[in-house]
């Protein structure tokens, strides 16, 4: 089942797939490996299950088992991705057909933002972005990030470089100008991988909370915050070339039904202006962020499951770099083999463990006392 622009790269217990049709990187265990090198070597199905026996001490019907599940998943993921992939070069960007001569600009991961919009919705941007903010304006250039934001009718027309108009109203319209934002900064900050994730430092640790959203990630990552760690962010992190990780400065994102539980540690939630995301009922919380560039090598995988236990479990490398590689978000253009082994570098020097909890200050105090050297 050999796949067009598909590379393989084997890890200690498992492979990295990589596919540069759609620029994404998939995490193998040891069995799916197996497997998939059998396949691009177009070995008989019997041969792999034989190997499956010998490797895992299995059964034959066991290891026919073990073979299925794997080639099913490869066509749900790697196959399914390269058959849908568009050949279509991304879309490019637009520059601001009108002079840039109102609004404000920020400054986010070193890149100009220009945002052009009336004043109540300045305001709602601010309690995005506000502590981003370029202090004198620089003049815009013709490739510059740029929204515009202007009343149509009762509703408000969102414009920039990157993305088809919207219409949106005044309770999702800030939303709006952050998906424009991370759509378009993104691809112009030099870096390796993005990463769907909170990063947090305390000193000389650092931690990265990934995990998809509705996994209690925002929730405990402020009660780590409370405790004394610094936010980098609690949405994307990057991972730069020199592999260095840092944060995408947005303020943390905090749910409607998590807004009393929020407030009690940060009272300043209560007066923050209210926002639909995603269909959602959303507040920014003024946070100071830290810009820092942090050395990782501790990955946790949250995930909030009502009950009073609290358990925080290595896994194995193999594992953690799979359920990783499921929260990258974005892998620039030009990534090849060479990065993959960047990568697999990184991964080498990593700890992951998982964290299954039903209380984040429980939580947050066991991750504040953990000696993750001592739990390998």
């Amino acid at each position: 089942m050999p796949v067009r622009g598909a590379s393989f790269f084997p890890i200690a217990d498992g492979g990295i797939v990589y596919l540069d049709r759609v620029r994404r990187l998939y995490g193998l265990n040891a069995p799916a490996a197996l497997v998939w090198r059998d396949l691009t070597e177009s070995a008989a199905p019997a041969e792999t299950v034989a190997r499956l026996a010998e490797a895992y001490s299995l059964d034959a019907a066991t290891a026919h088992e073990w073979r299925d599940l794997a080639v099913r998943s490869f066509a749900e993921s790697i196959l399914r991705d390269a058959a849908e992939a568009a050949d279509a070069p991304d879309a490019p960007h637009v520059a601001d057909p009108r002079p840039f001569d109102a609004g404000v600009v920020y400054r986010l991961l070193g890149q100009p933002v220009h945002v052009d919009a009336p004043a109540a919705v300045l305001d709602g941007i601010d309690t995005l972005l506000g502590d981003r903010m370029i202090p004198a304006r620089a003049p815009a250039s013709a490739d510059a990030l740029w929204v515009r934001v202007t009343p149509e009718g009762g509703h408000l027309r969102v414009e920039s470089g990157g993305d088809p108009p919207t219409v949106e109203t005044r309770e999702t319209v800030v939303p709006d100008v952050e998906r424009r934002i991370v759509q378009d900064i993104v691809p112009r900050v030099p870096h390796f991988l993005a990463f769907h994730g909170a990063l947090l430092a305390q000193g000389d640790r650092s931690v990265l909370l990934s995990a998809p959203s509705g996994s209690g990630k925002t929730t405990l990552a402020l009660a780590l915050a409370r405790a004394g760690w610094s936010l980098l962010t609690d949405e994307m992190a990057l991972l730069d070339r020199d592999l260095g990780w840092r944060g995408l400065p947005f303020r943390p994102c905090v749910k409607s039904d998590n807004y009393g539980l929020i407030a009690a540690a940060f009272p300043e939630l209560g007066d923050a202006m209210e926002h639909v995301r995603f269909g959602r009922k959303v507040k920014f919380l003024p946070l100071p962020l830290d810009t820092r560039r942090l050395t990782l090598r501790t990955v946790v995988f949250p995930q909030y499951r009502p009950g009073p236990a609290t358990e925080l479990m290595p896994i194995s490398p193999a594992d953690g770099l799979q359920r990783l590689l499921a929260q990258c978000i974005y892998v620039p253009p030009g990534f090849g083999e060479e990065d993959v082994t960047r990568l697999i570098s990184w991964h080498d020097g990593t700890n992951y463990y998982a964290l299954g909890f039903g209380d984040s200050q429980s939580a947050s105090k066991l991750i504040n006392g953990a000696d993750f050297s001592s739990l390998r």
